[in-house]
């Protein structure tokens, strides 16, 4: 048997000789309950006597922190280790600091409240929701779901998230709430895609690499139109001062993002940013206004006007000066001609009269003898006798007359 429990019975034992029922007295926060002039165990044996019902020893009171009730606030469970009031009087402590009332508040172990010291909430795994909180009927109940502004359409009303996606809505965030403006469109303005201008949302310009004019802005003709030509190779306006930046910006707006062009990229002044105004490799001589500028030559030969034409490299078209095109291994076609589409394609291949028996027809060379006729030359037309027999005649040949062409008799 455990010791303690030994010692504990005996003295419960002598604590009932000669003791005699107590009456109920005044709640003094005096630790000597049993009054013999000193706190000492005797007096916890008391107090747990007075728990189990018999209180004839308590001579003083035994509601030693004088909640009204003996219980384990005044003597706990094991007298040696409790934080009863008795033992706090019995280690010395002071009846102001032993018997002050506890401070307690709500404490949330899973949904179940109970009004406990928050040492006693934390050792319960619980949640101390502070000092004098009361439990009331739902002070643990788990939170409503969150909501926020649903938006379906134009039309706005709180929702939980999951009810608003499963009615086709866009949820606006949890706590968002619903005001007039709050599901309306979002606004539109000129956005310059290069330099065509259309209508549009910011958010969809710059998501096309477009330049969003702002709210409510219109395209007009020079909306987005490129700044006036001045032949300035400074074109991005850094501040005069000829850079591969300047070329590179060139380059983009020639491919359709002009947005980099401060200045006007149409260095040649011809209305259109092309080759002319900046080529593609500034390394090589190829006849552009950058690559003049950029070897040191001044704006008033590089800007000058030129000549051009359109230039046949292989199938590709360029309008290009008579010398780049020679030194880029083109064909000229001459002045202020202008590449279009099929400028430079190769020719088709030639054709000519085609006789199968007496029918004519142009084809190609391969194409009229794959078909079993006469090709008469590259050129020749299908005229109303192009193919007519040739006429014939008597023919004699030694003392024999035969019927032949003129052709076939003279052979």
């Amino acid at each position: 048997m455990n010791r303690r429990i030994v010692l504990w019975t005996a003295i419960v034992a002598v604590c009932f000789v000669g003791m005699s029922v107590a009456e109920a007295v005044p709640c003094t926060c005096d630790g000597d309950v049993d009054n013999n002039g000193t706190v000492n165990i005797l007096d916890g044996v008391c107090i747990a006597e007075c728990r189990a019902g018999d209180c004839s020893c308590c001579l003083s009171s035994c509601d030693v922190n004088c909640d009204g009730v003996v219980d384990a606030g005044d003597a706990g469970d094991d007298i040696i280790v409790d934080d009863s009031a008795w033992l706090c009087l019995f280690q010395g402590g002071s009846p102001e600091v032993c018997c002050a009332e506890p401070i307690t508040g709500a404490c949330c172990v899973g949904e179940v409240c109970e009004e406990l010291e928050q040492a006693a909430c934390t050792d319960a795994a619980g949640d101390y929701l502070g000092d004098d909180t009361v439990c009331s009927v739902d002070t643990c109940a788990p939170p409503p779901p969150p909501t926020g502004a649903c938006c379906t359409g134009e039309v706005c009303d709180v929702r939980e998230p999951d009810a608003c996606v499963a009615g086709d809505g866009e949820h606006l965030g949890d706590g968002t709430v619903c005001a007039a403006e709050t599901c309306a469109p979002p606004p539109t303005g000129a956005c310059c895609v290069t330099l065509d201008c259309l209508i549009m949302t910011a958010a969809k310009c710059d998501g096309t690499g477009g330049a969003y004019q702002g709210d409510d802005t219109s395209c007009t003709e020079a909306t987005c139109a490129l700044p006036p030509c001045t032949c300035d190779p400074d074109v991005d306006g850094s501040g005069g001062l000829l850079q591969i930046q300047d070329w590179i910006c060139i380059r983009e707006c020639i491919l359709g993002d002009c947005s980099c062009c401060v200045n006007s990229c149409d260095l040649n002044c011809d209305g259109v940013v092309n080759d002319l105004d900046a080529g593609p490799d500034p390394t090589v001589e190829d006849g552009s206004v950058f690559r003049c500028f950029w070897v040191g030559i001044s704006a008033e030969i590089c800007c000058a006007p030129r000549t051009t034409g359109a230039c046949c490299i292989g199938e590709t078209c360029k309008e290009l000066e008579p010398d780049a095109c020679a030194s880029q291994g083109g064909q000229y076609l001459g002045d202020d001609t202008q590449c279009g589409e099929g400028t430079c394609a190769p020719p088709p291949p030639p054709t000519g009269a085609c006789c199968t028996s007496e029918v004519c027809q142009e084809l190609e060379h391969e194409a009229c003898v794959g078909a079993g006729g006469e090709y008469l030359g590259d050129g020749t037309v299908c005229a109303a006798d192009t193919c007519t027999p040739p006429p014939t005649g008597a023919c004699c040949l030694t003392f024999d007359c035969v019927e032949a062409t003129a052709d076939d008799c003279a052979s």
